[in-house]
């Protein structure tokens, strides 16, 4: 493999961070952050090209920011609708 060109696991990363950021938020961002640490392991240890590190790490990144969005926003929710369960919110 060439070493100035990222592995095809670098790439599916990177679409499935922007992916999570447009299609499926929960879904593709869990994929970006599995793909991302396993291509990060793979540079690592020599298997893949040094080119996919930043390719990975971007998409991984995305992946992580966009679970924490839909964690806050699944929080966000539970709390909404616990106080109004109570009574004590109305929206």
């Amino acid at each position: 493999m060439p070493e100035n060109k990222p592995s095809q696991m670098a790439w599916a990363a990177l679409f499935c961070g922007v992916g999570a950021w447009t299609l499926l938020p929960a879904v593709a961002a869990i994929a970006a952050v599995i793909c991302g640490h396993i291509e990060r392991g793979h540079i690592r240890r020599g298997e893949s090209p040094s080119a996919g590190l930043t390719v990975a790490t971007v998409g991984m990144i995305l992946g992580y920011i966009q679970l924490g969005l839909v964690a806050l926003g699944i929080f966000a929710m539970v709390v909404i609708f616990g106080l109004m369960a109570l009574g004590i919110a109305v929206l």
